[in-house]
């Protein structure tokens, strides 16, 4: 498992992914958005964006209050509003998303807790794999 140190050395010198320049990134969010808005015509009330990064996807889900968290104090310090930047979540969010974060590498079993913990309507949960697939998964916990 990736610890912290090298979660945040890799945010260190700007978008370790190339998010914002890769056309296939691009793809991948439009299609995340796409599904969230065949889910909902209207934004959601509250978005958590679970592993949301420097907030590449997170700053365009249709929310009225849109929130990130993430391991690396260095990509939060680097969300921009409309996100707010969460350290500690608290409270039931109407939709969670977790976009490519539950992997070996990374602490998957906090991650799975916090959108157990969190989500009161959608979750969308997506791997790398899923969007090339044109897929993505979505549940309403019950």
């Amino acid at each position: 498992m990736q610890s912290k140190a090298e979660i945040e050395a890799s945010f260190a010198n700007g978008d370790p992914w190339n998010f914002e320049g890769n056309p296939e990134d691009h793809k991948r969010k439009d299609y995340i958005l796409k599904v969230l808005r065949m889910i909902r015509q209207q934004p959601f009330t509250s978005a958590l964006d679970i592993g949301c990064a420097h907030g590449f996807i997170t700053k365009d889900i249709p929310a009225l209050e849109l929130y990130g968290h993430d391991v690396s104090d260095i990509a939060m310090n680097r969300l921009k509003p409309p996100v707010i930047a969460v350290k500690e979540p608290h409270g039931k969010f109407d939709l969670v998303v977790a976009t490519c974060v539950l992997y070996g590498h990374y602490d998957w079993r906090y991650m799975v807790r916090m959108i157990q913990e969190h989500s009161s309507d959608i979750i969308l949960i997506s791997h790398i794999r899923d969007l090339d697939l044109n897929e993505a998964i979505c549940a309403i916990p019950g």
